[in-house]
This record gives C-alpha cells, sequence and structure tokens, in this order.
C-alpha cells in the first residue's frame, strides 16, 4: 500500500512501562505503511517511561510526540481521552485515520496498512477492528486467535451485544476523520474507552471486523485488561456477587452516559432506551425476558447464563 493513502494518528497512553515500551515503539516505527505520526500521553510514570520516550522523541521528532498530561484525575480512560482532546484541538484536519495503542503490545510489521484498509475512499463514520495473537510475556505463542480463544464473535456489532459486552479490542481499533469529529474526549462513566468509542461507532456509523491478527496480544501480570477463560472467570465472579452485580450496573451507567451527550438516530435511541428500561422492571423474570426478547445478550452460552443470574 502506498503511503499516500492517509496521514495517521496513532494514539498512545503509558504509565509505568518501561520494561516492555522499546519493543513496542520500535515495532510501531517499524510498520510498512510509514505515513504517520505517534502521539504519546504519559501517566505521570515513577519508572524511567518517560526517558524512553524522551530518547525516542529526540531520534524521530517527525515521527513521535509526547503531549502534556496536567489532568489531576488519573488512569487510563483519563489519559485517552487527553490524547484525543490534544489531537481535536491541535491538529484534526491533518489526519486521515485514528488508532489506539497501547505500551506493552508488539505491532505486525503490516498493521497500519491492513487495518486503514476498509478506510479509504470512505466518507461515513466507520471504525475497524482486527484479531490479535495471544501471546506471554517474552512474546511466546499462547493462541493465534484472542478472539476464537476468548469465545467473542468479532463481526457480530448489533447495539444490543455491545451494550452489554464489548467485542472491539481497543488496541486495535482504527477510525475515520468523520468518526473523530463525533467522538467526545470524555470517558468518565464509561466502563472502558476503547468501549464507549465502539458504542459511539455503532450509533453513529459502521464497524468492520477483519479476521486477522495484527498485534501480539503481551499477557503479564501487570496487565489492566486481559484475556480471561471463561469458565474460570465466571467461578471467580460466583465469589463476589456484588462486584458482579456492579459490573452489569455499570453497563447501565455506561449506556445513560452514552444517551445523554449524543444525539443517534432512532433505532440506537430506542435500543438504548430500551435497554435502560430494564431495570426499571422489579420483577426478575420480566427482566430476563425483555433481554432475552430483545436480543441483550454476551457472547457465549456461559456468559448468557451469568447474564441471566445477576440481572
Amino acid at each position: 500500500m502506498e503511503n499516500n493513502s492517509g496521514k495517521v494518528a496513532i494514539l498512545m497512553a503509558t504509565y509505568n512501562g518501561s520494561k516492555y515500551l522499546k519493543q513496542q515503539l520500535n515495532s510501531i516505527l517499524k510498520q510498512t505503511y510509514q505515513n504517520f505520526v505517534l502521539f504519546i500521553s504519559d501517566d505521570h510514570s515513577s519508572d524511567n517511561t518517560l526517558d524512553i520516550i524522551h530518547d525516542y522523541e529526540a531520534v524521530y521528532p517527525q515521527k513521535i510526540l509526547l503531549i502534556k498530561n496536567d489532568h489531576d484525575v488519573r488512569g487510563v480512560k483519563t489519559n485517552f481521552a487527553n490524547l484525543i482532546s490534544y489531537v481535536k484541538a491541535n491538529c484534526l484536519h491533518d489526519f486521515d485515520y485514528f488508532m489506539l495503542s497501547d505500551q506493552d503490545d508488539f505491532w505486525k510489521n503490516n498493521k497500519i496498512a491492513i487495518s486503514i484498509q476498509p478506510l479509504i475512499y470512505q466518507q461515513p463514520p466507520i471504525l475497524v477492528h482486527t484479531d490479535l495473537t495471544v501471546v506471554d510475556q517474552n512474546l511466546k505463542l499462547i493462541n493465534r486467535s484472542f478472539v476464537k480463544m476468548g469465545k467473542i464473535n468479532g463481526f457480530n456489532h448489533k447495539l444490543q451485544r455491545l451494550l452489554v459486552q464489548n467485542n472491539v479490542t481497543g488496541c486495535t481499533m482504527v477510525w475515520n476523520k468523520a468518526l473523530m469529529k463525533i467522538i467526545q474526549p470524555d470517558f468518565t462513566k464509561a466502563i472502558m474507552h476503547d468501549w464507549f468509542i465502539a458504542l459511539i461507532a455503532n450509533c453513529s456509523g459502521q464497524i468492520i471486523f477483519i479476521p486477522q491478527a495484527t498485534v501480539l496480544y503481551r499477557q503479564h501480570k501487570d496487565n489492566l485488561v486481559g484475556i480471561k477463560n471463561v469458565l474460570v472467570d465466571l467461578i471467580k465472579k460466583l465469589g463476589n456477587l456484588k462486584q458482579v452485580k456492579q459490573s452489569l450496573n455499570d453497563t447501565f451507567i455506561q449506556a445513560q452516559f452514552l444517551q445523554d451527550n449524543y444525539n443517534f438516530n432512532s433505532q440506537s435511541t430506542e435500543i438504548i432506551n430500551n435497554y435502560l428500561n430494564i431495570m426499571k422492571h422489579q420483577n426478575k423474570i420480566v427482566r430476563i425476558f425483555i433481554i432475552l426478547k430483545n436480543g441483550y445478550l454476551k457472547f457465549g452460552l456461559i456468559r448468557i447464563l451469568g447474564e441471566m443470574v445477576f440481572i
């Protein structure tokens, strides 16, 4: 693919990521598609993450830019919001596509080229995501497909499903300028920034899944979000019912936040409203009936059974 197919803004959030950061930066710099700028926002790291970033920024001043992060509220959601806010305020019109990057993964060298292909010459809001290869902390293979390992359908982007479970992995996401103009850099009541962006994309445009792994998705003890065994995860949750109920309640808080801050078409609005109305019913049987009737279901039988128990 020619590098004149559009300019890419890569948004990387860092926090005490020195252990794997150099590998990730090198993998991005070695991309076959080179028309990009990497914007980095650091969340007040206490290790030598900033030293590494400054070193790379000095060597690659046209490719890497560290932006300020003066937010008192810390965390990955605020960090990515800072990146989106900066790009929208300072250089939105310089870029055609926008990608997210974690600090500890490893990009396959054709990640950008593969990911932006469906976006070229497309005008409506579109978000693209891909599969991942799951690896251990030393990049040794665990599973060739994150989607298959997690028993998730990457192609199913029905809003009813996306409201209750995210199947769009942030570090594989890329979207076009039309969608970037819609996204507001506020994820305060979102469960996660990538989930919320996927919901915005679903309601305002289109989501496309590429069943090809473009990232080595590193699993290690410091992962904020990682791949989980569905059955093991459910058993753990059974031991903490309060946490399970809270996580389910968070999906309603997120849906309400989405409804309060965005104006979508009547179909999406109706689906969101119907979901929010579920918890107004005191009778559990009625809540389950509405969920089953309208398809507000997670992926996989075990997850669905868990959802029925805790709704």
